[in-house]
């Protein structure tokens, strides 16, 4: 089998929606994504891959078809302000590093 990208794991069909990919660490690793649920806006995980020698659609899956681990709110929420602390310093850093190379 070949590689799932997290974009396009939508299953069940019926449930999810809006799905936007927040963390990609490619193939080997995890995906956090935001998306409805159910019509409920939620956080889901997965893992990207498992076993090579099984296959390649990732964790959690159902029947053999991708799909998300939605997370509890009370995690969702602590992992979502901590990752935009770190976008905000990455981004405080990155304008400072840019109003240094202003000034000289």
């Amino acid at each position: 089998m070949m590689y799932i990208r997290p974009e396009d794991v939508l299953s069940p069909r019926d449930k999810v929606k809006n799905l936007e990919i927040i963390i990609n660490n490619d193939k080997e690793d995890y995906s956090i994504a935001l998306l409805e649920y159910n019509g409920t806006e939620c956080v889901g995980v997965r893992w990207n891959t498992t076993n090579e020698e099984k296959d390649n659609i990732g964790t959690p899956q159902s029947r053999g078809i991708p799909t998300w681990f939605i997370l509890p709110k009370e995690i969702a929420e602590v992992y979502l302000e901590k990752f935009l602390k770190e976008k905000e310093k990455k981004e405080n850093d990155l304008k400072n590093r840019i109003k240094l190379y202003l000034k000289k």
